[in-house]
């Protein structure tokens, strides 16, 4: 109808008489929506009010309202938990970001380094913590050369050559054992190397110290590594993994032997003392060393 409205001429009847019914259809229309509402509007407006109910008794001079108490704690709490993350996130830097996953890896274990449970840790989003160190692979060399840095500051005691190398191998030892989560995630990534680095040359000007070089100084450092990388790979171990029939001291207290003695059956099935076996077996491979005559050369051989 409006269409027919805008053909016909405004001047002529027949425009004026459909101006008209549109406008009663409209009027119309709204008729029946106020209709339909009708009875909510005198429901409303007719309603019985509540019941009066007194106030409780208060003292208005010495008492505040709860709210009011609420209102003002919340204003004073509120704006010092959103500066204080905001200064988290805004001097977060990359020594921060490695420094919170290598204390993430040291208190729950290689397997609950995640970028999701760092930026909790640190207060802030996945992307931050990607921005600033890189992916996953990334974060794990940084936090091992962050903690190989921090072995490089060692005291070396001894009044000897021998008793000095002892004391850097029984710092490889300690040093494995107090970072262990981070030495089990160094041998998964095969950087072993880049952890003990540090370790490893304070040995290697020990070994020189002594009267080594060469290939000399060059087996004598690696049979000390294996060494203690075996005596390592024992106190990892979880005893409590093992079945209790198929654990050493229960297998030697059921061996009965015309060749072996009892006293050494009994002795076998004592714990080991690992720690004390380590020293004795690093103290004999440094005094096999530092005081072994250098043999003869392959040129001296040929010429004999």
């Amino acid at each position: 109808m409006g269409r027919c409205l805008y053909r016909l001429p405004r001047a002529g009847w027949a425009y004026q008489f459909l101006r008209l019914v549109l406008a009663t259809l409209q009027a119309w229309a709204l008729c029946r929506q106020l209709l339909a509402h009708c009875p909510s509007i005198l429901a409303h407006c007719y309603r019985t009010p509540p019941a009066w109910q007194p106030c409780p008794s208060r003292n208005p001079f010495t008492e505040k309202p709860p709210h009011v108490t609420t209102t003002a704690a919340a204003a004073t709490t509120k704006p010092q938990n959103q500066a204080t993350g905001t200064a988290k996130r805004a001097g977060l830097d990359y020594e921060d970001v490695v420094v919170a996953a290598l204390q993430l890896v040291e208190t729950r274990g290689a397997e609950a380094l995640s970028m999701r449970k760092l930026a909790a840790e640190l207060g802030v989003t996945t992307t931050t913590i990607y921005h600033h160190v890189g992916g996953r692979d990334d974060l794990i060399l940084a936090l091992i050369r962050h903690l190989s840095a921090q072995q490089a500051e060692i005291t070396i005691e001894g009044q000897n050559p021998a008793e000095r190398i002892q004391s850097v191998s029984e710092h490889i030892w300690s040093s494995a054992l107090a970072h262990r989560n981070v030495t089990a995630l160094a041998h998964q990534v095969g950087a072993t190397s880049l952890l003990a680095m540090p370790l490893e040359l304070a040995l290697a000007r020990e070994l020189q110290a002594a009267g080594l070089s060469g290939a000399a100084l060059r087996d004598a450092l690696r049979a000390i590594l294996m060494c203690t990388a075996g005596f390592l790979v024992v106190a990892f171990r979880n005893e409590a993994s093992i079945s209790a029939e198929y654990r050493s001291s229960v297998l030697w207290s059921e061996v009965i032997d015309e060749q072996i003695d009892a006293e050494t059956t009994r002795a076998l099935c004592e714990p080991p003392d690992i720690f004390s076996l380590f020293q004795q077996s690093i103290r004999a491979l440094i005094l096999h060393f530092i005081t072994a005559e250098p043999g003869p050369s392959k040129k001296q051989e040929s010429k004999t």
